[in-house]
């Protein structure tokens, strides 16, 4: 996406909560401290699942990480 520096270091990070309703700011990437089976979704209305998402970080641009789909007791933080 031009103009969006998106290839600029991230600035702050919070905690997505997991909504299968509330999306949050597409972010630059994400640090999983707890993961497991994450299902997220992305700005254009898709959505993956990724089967065990490691500790660390991912560039994924995500904005929402559901509830259903997913392991409960995740945390997984965006970086904006």
């Amino acid at each position: 996406m031009a103009g969006d520096n998106s290839a600029s270091p991230a600035f702050n990070t919070a905690v997505i909560t997991q909504s299968d309703s509330v999306t949050v700011q597409q972010t630059r990437g994400i640090l999983v401290i707890i993961g497991g089976l994450v299902k997220v979704g992305f700005a254009d209305g898709t959505t993956d699942i990724y089967t065990n998402l490691p500790t660390g970080w991912h560039p994924l641009r995500i904005n929402q990480v559901f509830v259903t789909g997913s392991d409960s007791g995740l945390e997984i933080h965006g970086a904006y």
